[in-house]
């Protein structure tokens, strides 16, 4: 894209890593006008015809700040799915992770550092369905639709006047919801959504195939000690809280515990790009219907066209060990609400041109 574009990721990327998260996550701040501004106009400076940059600053879609404290995931090429080693208890890893194939996403989008919590959505939604409400409000909410979470993105656009990326609507008590039939992908939407497959992973690994790899690490169904430092998942989330699920028959797990579930977000290290519990604590939703994936390179995929199921990924406090993996992949209907299943939301960063800086 140009000398132009790699200035404004770059002034973008220092803008969206210098403000700490707020309580909500997506608190507006002053400071974030001056910043866009100073992109602007840098970029004006510039003066490459490529931008198209005139006296009405046009570049950009919309005004709209980044929300405060998200994190900023570049376009890239990376190698996504995995070729998992099946496991005596559970074989699916085998059938649900391979291909290993190449995926070019070509828009920059911003995500939440941290999955959404019991407070914010109950801010925003007015109840909170988590099962593990004694953890606290930092915990993640669980026990959350696929439709749920897809409702929560539109909240949150509608508080800070973006498009809608879903419709939905009620039926027999339930919401029910399908991304926006305006947008024919996910990544056209400039609202807040969920992320797709490719998007997820690719922030999960940290723009780094190698990131996180646990099949030769796995000492014991729930035992896996290159998890520990990052993750709550089956082997170490044991709990004191009312409420919490009796794992007191668990067995080859890397911490005894009597009772287990969720813990309080970011409270593990990050990855490489700032992500918290992108690994373990609940299962994350994506945007994709399931269907098994194509051998051949491909840009921007979003999943089939229809389905039966959506899927999750990363895992959850109560997991294996084989399935905390940035390649793993869960489905379920969107209208079941169990207490692994939570989310986060991702933006596209609202620019005209295609984000493909560095490719």
């Amino acid at each position: 894209m140009g000398i132009a574009m790699h200035l404004f990721y770059s002034v973008l990327e220092i803008v969206s890593t210098k403000i700490r998260p707020t309580q909500s996550g997506c608190t507006k701040n002053k400071v974030y006008f001056h910043s866009w501004l100073v992109m602007v106009t840098v970029l004006c400076l510039v003066g490459t015809s490529e931008m198209g940059c005139t006296a009405n600053l046009g570049v950009l879609k919309s005004t709209s700040a980044p929300p405060a404290g998200w994190i900023l995931v570049l376009p890239s090429t990376f190698m996504m799915g995995a070729r998992m080693k099946s496991q005596s208890m559970d074989e699916d890893g085998e059938r649900q992770d391979n291909p290993k194939h190449q995926v070019r996403l070509t828009n920059a989008f911003w995500m939440q550092p941290t999955e959404v919590t019991q407070e914010q959505f109950a801010e925003l939604m007015g109840f909170n369905p988590a099962r593990f409400v004694k953890c606290g409000p930092r915990c993640p909410v669980d026990q959350v639709s696929w439709d749920e979470a897809a409702e929560y993105c539109n909240a949150l656009s509608q508080e800070e006047g973006l498009e809608f990326c879903y419709d939905c609507w009620e039926s027999k008590g339930k919401v029910h919801c399908q991304p926006s039939k305006g947008y024919p992908m996910p990544y056209d939407c400039k609202g807040y959504r969920l992320p797709t497959e490719a998007e997820w992973e690719y922030a999960c690994r940290g723009g780094d195939y190698n990131t996180v790899t646990v099949d030769n690490n796995i000492q014991g169904p729930r035992n896996a000690p290159s998890l520990d430092p990052g993750s709550w998942y089956g082997g170490n989330c044991g709990v004191s809280y009312e409420g919490a699920h009796d794992c007191s028959s668990w067995f080859g797990r890397q911490y005894e515990a009597f009772k287990c579930g969720t813990h309080p977000v970011a409270a593990k290290m990050p990855n490489s790009l700032g992500l918290y519990d992108m690994l373990g604590n609940v299962w994350e939703w994506c945007s994709d219907w399931y269907g098994e994936y194509m051998v051949e390179p491909i840009t921007d995929p979003a999943g089939p066209k229809f389905g039966r199921y959506r899927v999750y990924r990363g895992g959850s406090w109560l997991s294996y060990a084989w399935h905390v993996h940035p390649a793993f992949r869960g489905w379920q209907p969107a209208d079941l609400r169990f207490g692994e299943n939570g989310f986060r939301c991702v933006r596209t960063v609202p620019i005209d041109h295609p984000a493909t800086p560095f490719q």
